[in-house]
């Protein structure tokens, strides 16, 4: 989903009504996040929203911005939001071993850490996909096994930074650190396209990032990179489309 779209669809909030006894209200307990918000992802359905924080995930409705529900998981801190598919969220944990922690989310609990850099959740919920050491996996979490399905090539430079997984399709996003990003077959375990698709401001960006986007029927790929554009991508064949944003203002 668009992250646009999850900001339009957010309308204005009713006023509250004040407790007993009270005459007025300073502030408001809407998107009340608390400390150090850390990553934002929506529902599958659009309806609520999940953001990160140093003890736990804060889950709100999206319509009102009322805490709808609080995760926590007593071995994970420092959560950041990172995916949310069916009944499955996935959060980075940074403490003394940085992990992606998994949660079920109807039964509020966290499921498994594990200890790799990146993950995104399979549109059904049921597999993880992740990189290590330049190697794609899939891991079943009903079974709990791990499988191997595709490689980055053998480019030292070729780090990985973002995945995501397309909506609608079997295929991977991923952007790398050295400005590429491009979109992984999981039926081949094999890159459809690779494009240079943004350069950093200065030397000192030499290790450029992205940030990918699918838009929600998985046609169309947009990312964000250090040189302030976004741009459109057609996910099947890595055309490219429109530039929006302001380029180096």
């Amino acid at each position: 989903m668009w992250i646009l779209l999850i900001i339009s669809s957010v309308a204005p909030p009713v006023a509250e009504p004040l407790p007993p006894g009270a005459i007025a209200r300073l502030g408001s307990t809407r998107w009340l996040v608390g400390e150090n918000a850390r990553g934002l992802v929506a529902s599958p359905d659009g309806r609520q929203v999940m953001i990160g924080r140093p003890v736990g995930l804060r889950i709100f409705d999206a319509r009102s911005g009322e805490v709808a529900e609080h995760l926590t998981e007593p071995q994970a801190y420092h959560l950041t939001a990172l995916d949310w598919h069916a009944d499955k969220a996935l959060v980075r944990s940074q403490t003394l071993t940085e992990k992606i922690w998994l949660f079920d989310v109807k039964r509020s609990v966290g499921l498994v850490g594990l200890e790799v850099p990146q993950a995104c959740l399979s549109n059904d919920g049921q597999l993880v996909h992740t990189i290590v050491d330049g190697a794609f996996y899939s891991y079943e979490i009903q079974t709990q096994r791990w499988s191997r399905i595709g490689s980055l090539g053998e480019q030292p430079s070729n780090r990985e930074q973002m995945l995501i997984a397309n909506p609608k399709r079997r295929e991977l996003a991923v952007a790398l650190l050295d400005h590429h990003i491009g979109v992984l077959d999981l039926r081949t375990g094999k890159f459809r396209w690779q494009v240079r698709a943004h350069s950093p401001r200065s030397h000192s960006f030499r290790e450029a990032y992205a940030l990918l986007a699918y838009s929600p029927e998985g046609d169309w790929l947009a990312s964000g990179g250090q040189d302030g554009n976004v741009r459109l991508w057609h996910a099947q064949t890595g055309k490219p489309g429109p530039v929006l944003g302001m380029g180096q203002a």
